[in-house]
């Protein structure tokens, strides 16, 4: 004698229903990476850093100078400036998004690039001067800080 199926995936079936609401739990997360349009409500940090809806994030594979533990007055300046465009590029938005990566940094932040309007907001500071590409150690770490605290 062959099992009945259930009638439908949240039907009487409570091992379905389970069922059901697992998978669809599991191939939500399996798509937040992906990027989600919300609304969200955003505070800068720095030029590299905001919190959105609470959430404290790195902006992805860039460094904007320091504001607040700054190896010189030079970055601190250029730090300021970093946070001004950043604030400025999210009150002209009509459509922010976040694409996350996996995992956390180091100060548990979490890791994304943030489109703003179709736009990837690391590459126009890139590009405006306002941050440098993100590399990993300390040797590409003192190269960033030395071409911002360098005369001129």
């Amino acid at each position: 004698m062959r099992k009945k199926s259930a009638k439908s995936a949240l039907g009487r079936n409570p091992m379905t229903a389970k069922s059901y609401l697992s998978t669809t739990f599991a191939i939500a997360i399996a798509f937040w990476p992906l990027g989600v349009a919300a609304k969200y409500e955003i505070a800068v940090i720095d030029g590299d850093t905001v919190i959105a809806n609470g959430m404290k994030i790195r902006l992805l594979e860039i460094d904007a100078p320091e504001i607040f533990h700054p190896t010189c007055n030079a970055e601190r300046n250029l730090g300021n400036r970093a946070k001004i465009k950043l604030q400025g590029l999210l009150h002209q938005r009509q459509n922010i998004q976040f694409i996350f990566a996996k995992g956390k940094d180091r100060y548990n932040r979490f890791l994304a690039h943030m489109i703003i309007d179709g736009k990837d907001v690391g590459a126009i500071l890139l590009k405006e001067g306002f941050a440098l590409p993100w590399y990993p150690g300390s040797a590409a770490w003192k190269q960033r800080k030395k071409t911002w605290c360098q005369p001129g």
